[in-house]
């Protein structure tokens, strides 16, 4: 979606245009049927707006495409729900604009308030479906924007915050440490030494526990295998006996 830059907007009806630029034509098309492509038979609005469909029809007999499009601008300019749409559309573009962009965009806005349609809501039904379908994406659209924006803006607060805390802790380790020690600083060493203890105490307590652990899954091994592992002893032990050595020995042993 092209959009115009805020000289564009300096006239209101201006901001018509974004309905004549050809890549927007087809989802006008699609939202408002009553509006036409190229050379179709003009149907604009309802059966009471025939003052506009013989202006239509003059337009096409003309040859005038331009004119049409000129006279579907005016229709949505003097529409009343177009200060609204004009509205919703600076908000989408003051989403991530410098200071001065959003002052400049916001006066833009407060000068479309003051120019209000001078159409009539129901006197063009299909126009005025275009006009509330179009505000409501509009509104969408801008806070599909402003999530991100808004997510990567406090993200980066919280990094600035984090770095200034950082940078006055580091400032004020580098100013006691120039003073020297005092009875406060005593008070932390002894604290982080009782932290030290502490930590090794719970290192010790984690190792005596997996070596319990261990002991205890060898105990269990050694009871559920004790039985196999006898039959196994016994059998190579008669084996032995016998005096017979392994299949693998034996056939090494025809080889040589």
């Amino acid at each position: 979606m092209r959009v115009p830059e805020p000289s564009d907007l300096a006239h209101p009806p201006l901001f018509a245009r974004l309905v004549a630029e050809r890549r927007k034509m087809e989802d006008l098309y699609s939202i408002h049927p009553g509006i036409l492509r190229g050379g179709d038979i003009p149907v604009i609005g309802s059966v009471s707006s025939c003052q506009v469909t013989n202006e239509a029809s003059q337009v096409i007999g003309g040859g005038g495409g331009s004119d049409l499009t000129d006279m579907i601008k005016a229709q949505i300019a003097n529409h009343p729900l177009y200060p609204s749409l004009l509205s919703a559309y600076i908000e989408c573009r003051k989403v991530g604009a410098p200071p001065e962009v959003a002052q400049l965009l916001e006066e833009i806005g407060s000068e479309g308030h003051s120019s209000t349609g001078g159409g009539e809501i129901g006197a063009d039904p299909e126009l005025d479906e275009f006009m509330e379908s179009y505000c409501l994406a509009l509104v969408r659209y801008k806070e599909d924007l402003s999530k991100p924006f808004d997510e990567a803006a406090s993200f980066l607060n919280d990094i600035e915050m984090q770095l200034t805390n950082l940078c006055k802790a580091s400032s004020a380790a580098a100013t006691t440490t120039a003073t020297g020690n005092s009875p406060s600083d005593e008070v932390i060493g002894t604290s982080e030494e009782d932290q030290s203890c502490e930590d090794l105490e719970s290192s010790e307590g984690q190792e005596y526990g997996s070596r319990v652990a261990d002991s205890d899954l060898r105990e269990m091994l050694q009871k559920k295998y004790s039985g196999y592992l006898s039959n196994l002893r016994k059998e190579f032990l008669k084996k032995r006996k016998k005096g017979k050595l392994p299949k693998d020995a034996r056939k090494r042993r025809r080889q040589n």
